[in-house]
């Protein structure tokens, strides 16, 4: 909140996020979906960096501080592909994943297909719990979030189907 901005959007005055965070909010959000539906996140992102003034030593600081410099490199990189959208060559290599991430990356994603994510075709579920540890920069952040994410499936199949517990 502390970096919120004023604006107004159809007379109304109110804050949103500031440039940086808003284009780290669409990297993450991309990465959410698993890259099933990136289309329209790299609208989104297209439209920031054409029409926003951006900070980029900002955005790497913010993106390692929060754990998602791979999140944010792979969200530039494919709109780069996708919208033909300039990005500084040093703020992608300063991002790029290395070692057994990218090896690990480059096995679940194949940047010029559609969907990018390999393991898209295999089931939403399946493919979001292969694909979100990779995208945190800290391993045991990636393996809490996947074990969140397994439990909280877990939760919803057995509400789905016992009665009367929903």
């Amino acid at each position: 909140f502390d970096r919120a901005v004023p604006c107004e959007i159809e007379g109304v005055a109110g804050r949103r996020l500031g440039n940086e965070d808003l284009l780290l909010h669409l990297a993450l959000n991309l990465i959410k979906d698993d890259l099933v539906n990136c289309g329209r996140s790299t609208a989104d992102m297209d439209r920031v960096l054409a029409a926003l003034p951006v900070d980029w030593p900002t955005v790497i600081a913010r993106a390692r501080q929060w754990g998602c410099r791979t999140a944010l490199w792979l969200a530039l990189e494919l709109t780069r592909r996708r919208r033909q959208r300039e990005v500084p060559a040093d703020v992608l290599a300063s991002l790029a994943p290395r070692g057994i991430q990218r090896a690990c990356l480059d096995a679940l994603v194949d940047l010029d297909a559609d969907p990018p994510n390999r393991l898209a075709r295999r089931g939403r579920r399946i493919s979001q719990v292969g694909f979100v540890p990779l995208m945190s920069d800290r391993a045991r952040d990636g393996a809490l979030a996947t074990g969140k994410f397994a439990v909280i499936r877990a939760v919803d199949l057995l509400l789905a189907r016992v009665p009367g517990l929903s």
